[in-house]
């Protein structure tokens, strides 16, 4: 089972580890109270990290400008599942020689103004 959530606002270079285990153990209990009938849930694995954000919250999906066998799939924040399903269907339209309209709403040089 993986269980997530408890975000907090990231500030750069800055780890609370007393903040990480409060938000560790409400998760856990969480998931215990939602699975009364086990008894023995024990936690494998704790991890903590960053989401990344673009401007318009909008991943990146395509061609390279500068390398023509260079595709990119790069989903942000908590979108990155969605991103990762419409990237792999539009990438494999491109794979195929054909080309997705929405795909002009994530290409990768949209901020290079």
């Amino acid at each position: 089972i993986i269980i997530g959530g408890e975000d907090v606002d990231f500030v750069p270079d800055i780890f609370d580890e007393k903040l990480a285990n409060k938000k560790y153990d409400i998760l856990e209990n969480r998931l215990k109270n939602m699975f009364k009938n086990i008894k023995d849930i024990e936690v494998d694995y704790k991890y903590c990290g960053t989401f990344a954000s673009t401007l318009d919250n909008l991943g990146f999906i395509g061609e390279d400008t500068k390398h023509n066998n260079l595709w990119y799939n790069l989903g942000y924040g908590a979108n990155g599942i969605l991103f990762a399903i419409l990237g792999g269907m539009m990438l494999s339209k491109l794979y195929h020689g054909e080309k997705d309209k929405d795909m002009r709403l994530f290409k990768v040089d949209r901020f290079d103004n």
